[in-house]
């Protein structure tokens, strides 16, 4: 009995180590390259709906592989809120991805990620993080971008929107 105790402890033991050493592994291979912190993330859906747009340019000749990551007052990951959006000639943004914050970015090219979700329980007062990787070791700054804060409910749509890293690239 002592021995099939043991074996399966050391068993939990060795599925652990593997586990982690995959979680560590997984997060390799996205290796940033460039990065920008954004204040100022709010998010919920009541009586009135506050929504964050984070529009993200590639300002470099180099396709780029950008991942926004949002975490809340608490600190926890909610980038499951993102979406990824491209513009549209006629009508409305086109939804590229939907709960996740990664996504190719052509050189030139504008994405929007909007963190929100139609009907979301939690409500996220927080802060996100724009990285960025490339293929081409000669990129040294690929991104720039803003953060667009909309509120609307009650007949009217109000925003404002800044820069992000001061307008400079990142």
């Amino acid at each position: 009995m002592r021995y099939s105790i043991l074996a399966v402890l050391m068993a939990c033991a060795v599925l652990v180590s593997a586990t982690a050493s995959y979680a560590v592994a997984e997060d390799m291979t996205f290796q940033p390259r460039g990065r920008a912190l954004v204040t100022g993330v709010e998010a919920r859906d009541e009586a009135w709906d506050f929504i964050t747009n984070l529009f993200i340019t590639n300002v470099s000749e180099s396709d780029v592989t950008c991942r926004v990551t949002v975490y809340d007052h608490d600190g926890k990951d909610v980038s499951s809120l993102c979406n990824v959006f491209t513009g549209n000639r006629i009508g409305a943004p086109v939804q590229l991805r939907a709960g996740n914050g990664s996504f190719a970015l052509p050189p030139g090219a504008t994405r929007m990620v909007r963190i929100w979700a139609q009907g979301m329980v939690p409500v996220v007062f927080g802060h996100a993080v724009i990285e960025w990787t490339a293929a081409d070791a000669q990129t040294d700054k690929a991104l720039i971008a803003a953060i667009k804060t909309v509120r609307s409910g009650g007949g009217g749509t109000y925003g404002f929107m800044s820069q992000v890293n001061g307008g400079q690239p990142f």
